[in-house]
């Protein structure tokens, strides 16, 4: 008899995908909440830079959901605290990353006054 193959676990699977989701919000938030609370003067609208992001809000908090969300199903005893630090690293990954993203986006984008 061939062996039964294992049924999935979707409520571990849409655990996981809740937290992912839950972390490039935060992602997008930081980008967004650096834009609002130190602007500057040739500030790229905050609709372009969510967007940009949006790889990079992928790929860096995947990488982090790797490492941070199987730490907090293992046995924690002070899981209130495991994520409060998680959601911060979140936001501020965000927040440091909009420079990044407002280089690559002005080196990319015609001077203004031009025809795109």
């Amino acid at each position: 008899m061939p062996p039964v193959p294992e049924s999935p676990n979707i409520i571990y699977h849409l655990t996981a995908a809740t937290g992912i989701i839950s972390l490039i919000a935060l992602y997008f938030f930081g980008v967004w909440s650096r834009s609002y609370i130190l602007p500057t003067a040739n500030d790229i609208p905050v609709r372009k830079q969510v967007v940009a992001s949006v790889p990079v809000g992928f790929v860096t908090m995947g990488l982090y959901a790797k490492t941070a969300l199987p730490a907090l199903t293992l046995a924690s005893t002070n899981l209130a605290f495991d994520c409060t630090v998680m959601v911060g690293y979140a936001i501020i990954f965000g927040m440091l990353s909009r420079e990044s993203l407002e280089r690559m986006l002005k080196a990319t984008s015609p001077p203004i006054g031009q025809a795109a």
